[in-house]
């Protein structure tokens, strides 16, 4: 190396002439690796600060000859990130040369051979304490004086945005939000490594009798990762507290919400750098040299004021991000180990896939307790989609569907003070400070009126249920959506959230669907009870009281004598009629939010169980052509008829892909739907096959999700919850009951929609024979399938009485 050309950066950026700061690219002259050594050993005297720096891949460049020497990339790290370092870098200079605070796209494993390292961070979340956004410098190049050799600057005509601040000795009077900052700093001595993650500021200092030298792995930033979209919404909102208050913050006291500060992992491995025979004149001595400390800094560092609203709700809508960013990543990496190691044996893999699913679960349960509200309604949905998750998964997320953090007694008397305007001792004689029911936005409480504040009201109609917003999710709502959009969040979520949130449009829903089914609940038609609302506000809403137990709730049937196939096909029919004839359907019906109990009234019930629907926040109104194209879609998978499927689930859902959206929808392989063979029970293989073949068309299902229309998405969830009920209560009855009762309702809302096409022309054209001819065709049609499902239904009930009383017989013998 001796005598080998290196090329050597020496620079300033001050002008002592002009007393101006300008961005400047380092200088950079040739010389031979032997003069550069005599430079930084003093034996060549120079007062600029010279520096081995030359970036994007100079170990494999200009130093070659050491590029055996040491390891071509950081095991670990490049296993993490799913491919090699784009560059290898090598430094070399004295304790003259200090970086100016920056951030680079790369994550960044930094090993210190020689000497000494100080790295001063502060996470990307600290940009708003950088003064970065609108500090712009005057670009200049150096030029060497012609009598002494020293740098000069020459300004050029155009200019550069940097971050302006200095904190080893900041100007507080300029740049006032740096106070605000919390720095961190990592020494990294020789034989040490730093990870430093992508878009961290920094600025780095060095020590060494001898000179400094070190190797860095830069790795590119995934610009597709959440880390990306995260980075660029912390600045969008950062940003727009600061133009919203139109001047700098006052001074104001804060603290470190979430700062992973960096931490020191002490291991024992063989050398991960190899101690070089080119690098022993250099090292002299310094002996072999091992990574023995990993310098890992999580995302974080987010600053916490404690009183400015606005910036505490963002800052909290910012921890959420990180937190669901880390836990994402550190899921993905599991199962890349995992899926990356060699098994001796296909038993081997199932059970070490089996505890990857199991351990990822757990962490992103404890994420979604921790983080509450809307992710507890993602960890919900997740629990009920057997057909397309592993069971780890499933058996995992069901703890949500009820229980979650309750809110405290002093923030209820809080919100009833804030919203009805009087305390709760005002209103009610009794109040169980005890919630019967916990859920991601709301809390269920037993509470008996006082007198006369309802009227005519009977004894027992003064116990009532209680439910109550959480006060921190209108809190958050409106300090941070309304002045930022809901632009980071699903669209979905962005309509559904404000209205699921105000519970006066809640008891409008629980209205309307009351009425709906009021005249076929009379005829016995139904067994469905929607609690009576007796007065909501915003936050608050007070209802009938009603007892029962979850639908999923076996032992509870059993005791009281009710039939789990009974309950099963009546809630089919429900949710039939809501989707296919009323156009108006509850699209949250979780376990949790279907009760079953002993009739109320049997001598005048279709069943000896009433069915209760709680939770009417989140319903959707199906058009008259999605509610034909549902019933049509549904009618082809039934008949297996590939045609009527391809072309329905376009007019649905807009996608070509009919046949995963088909999967997707029925819970069932394409096979199975393309043999009409959708009411044979779901084999242990068959789910098996499903998850496995939707974790590798993952890519594909997101791309249909995604560009599903809001109302269909919502179905299908609303389906995915009716599927987990139904394979929960469904033990004994006929597996082609559920979709007999759903043709039925399909070819009546078939039928509904032609007969409305026809009369429209009818009242438009008048009456004609082909018209009139039509009209009867459609109605034959819906008539003889509706008979033909009507005898198969009176068949299998006759065939699962014989089947009970021939049981009841053998178990006499």
């Amino acid at each position: 190396m001796g005598k080998s050309t290196v090329t050597v950066a020496d620079a300033v950026t001050f002008d002592p002439v002009t007393q101006k700061e300008y961005f400047v690219m380092p200088h950079e002259q040739k010389m031979s690796f032997n003069s550069f050594l005599d430079i930084i050993e003093g034996k060549q005297q120079s007062q600029n600060a010279n520096y081995i720096s030359l970036q994007n891949g100079s170990l494999p460049v200009e130093y070659s000859a050491l590029e055996n020497d040491v390891d071509k990339d950081i095991a670990w790290c490049s296993e993490a990130l799913g491919k090699k370092p784009d560059a290898v870098n090598f430094w070399f200079g004295d304790d003259k040369s200090i970086t100016s605070l920056h951030k680079d796209p790369y994550e960044n494993c930094y090993a210190v051979i020689r000497g000494q390292k100080e790295f001063i961070l502060f996470p990307p979340s600290e940009y708003y304490c950088m003064h970065g956004t609108k500090s712009v410098y005057q670009n200049a190049i150096y030029e060497p004086n012609k009598e002494t050799n020293l740098l000069e600057i020459k300004p050029i005509d155009s200019s550069t945005p940097w971050i302006p601040v200095n904190p080893l000795c900041p100007d507080m009077d300029r740049f006032p939000r740096f106070k605000n900052a919390c720095p961190i700093k990592v020494t990294v001595d020789e034989g040490d490594l730093l990870y430093l993650p992508a878009l961290w500021f920094h600025q780095v200092l060095q020590k060494g009798q001898e000179g400094v030298i070190a190797i860095n792995y830069w790795y590119d930033m995934d610009y597709s990762h959440i880390l990306f979209p995260t980075m660029n919404l912390y600045r969008k909102l950062l940003t727009g507290v600061i133009e919203n208050n139109h001047s700098h913050p006052p001074p104001i006291e804060y603290n470190v919400l979430f700062t992973q500060p960096p931490l020191l992992l002490r291991r024992n491995t063989s050398a991960t750098v190899k101690r070089p025979n080119a690098f022993r004149k250099i090292l002299q001595g310094a002996g072999l040299i091992t990574l023995v400390t990993a310098g890992t800094v999580g995302i974080g560092g987010t600053v916490l004021y404690q009183n400015n609203d606005r910036f505490r709700h963002v800052v909290k809508a910012l921890e959420r991000c990180s937190v669901a960013g880390a836990v994402g990543a550190h899921v993905a990496y599991d199962y890349y180990r995992t899926l990356s190691k060699d098994y001796e044996n296909e038993l081997e893999l199932e059970q070490a896939k089996s505890h990857c699913h199991q351990r990822s679960a757990d962490r992103v349960l404890l994420a979604i307790q921790r983080l509450g509200g809307i992710y507890v309604k993602l960890g919900q949905h997740i629990s009920v989609m057997q057909y397309i998750l592993p069971s780890e998964w499933c058996q995992t997320m069901a703890i949500l569907q009820d229980k979650c953090d309750s809110t405290p007694p002093e923030d209820i008397k809080a919100l009833f003070m804030s919203d009805y305007g009087v305390p709760v001792e005002d209103i009610f004689e009794e109040f169980d400070w005890t919630p019967l029911g916990v859920a991601s936005l709301a809390q269920v409480h037993r509470a008996k009126l006082k007198k006369g504040v309802v009227e005519d009201e009977e004894e027992q109609d003064r116990w009532v249920a209680v439910k109550l917003q959480h006060p921190y999710l209108d809190d958050y709502l409106k300090k941070v959506f309304p002045e930022f959009g809901f632009g980071w969040l699903a669209d979905e979520m962005r309509e559904s959230l404000p209205k699921e949130l105000d519970f006066v449009h809640e008891a409008e829903n629980s209205q309307r669907v009351q009425a709906n089914f009021y005249e076929d609940c009379i005829r016995k038609e139904f067994a469905l009870v929607v609690p009576k609302v007796i007065w909501a506000k915003r936050r608050i809403m007070c209802m009938e009281f009603i007892t029962g137990a979850r639908i999923d709730d076996l032992d509870y049937m059993k005791h009281h004598n009710i039939d789990p196939n009974e309950v099963s096909k009546e809630l089919t029919r429900v949710f039939s009629e809501m989707i296919f004839v009323h156009g108006f359907v509850h699209c949250d019906p979780h376990p949790g939010n279907v009760f079953v109990r002993p009739a109320k009234d049997p001598k005048h019930s279709k069943y000896n169980f009433d069915l209760v629907l709680l939770d009417h926040g989140l319903y959707r109104e199906l058009s008259n052509e999605l509610r034909s194209n549902y019933a049509h879609l549904w009618t082809s998978l039934i008949k297996g008829n590939e045609q009527g499927i391809r072309t329905y689930s376009y007019k649905v859902a807009g996608t070509e892909g009919y046949q995963l959206f088909a999967c997707m929808l029925t819970g069932r392989e394409w096979e199975t739907i393309n043999q009409s063979d959708l009411n044979s029970a779901r084999t242990v293989q068959e789910v098996s096959r499903m998850t496995e073949g939707a974790i590798e068309r993952i890519v594909e299902v997101a791309d249909i999700l995604g560009k599903l229309p809001r109302v269909v998405l919502l179905l299908l969830k609303t389906n995915d919850l009716l599927r987990h009920v139904d394979e929960k209560l469904s033990n004994t009855h006929d597996e082609r009951m559920t979709y007999v009762i759903m043709g039925s309702y399909c070819s009546k809302a078939v039928w509904l929609d032609t007969k409305r096409h026809i009369l429209e022309k009818v009242r438009t054209y008048g009456l004609s024979f082909h018209l009139l001819k039509e009209l009867v065709k459609a109605w034959w049609q819906h008539e003889s399938l509706a008979y033909s499902l009507w005898l198969y239904q009176l068949a299998a009930k006759w065939l699962e009485k014989l089947s009970l009383i021939d049981n009841n017989r053998k178990l006499i013998e």
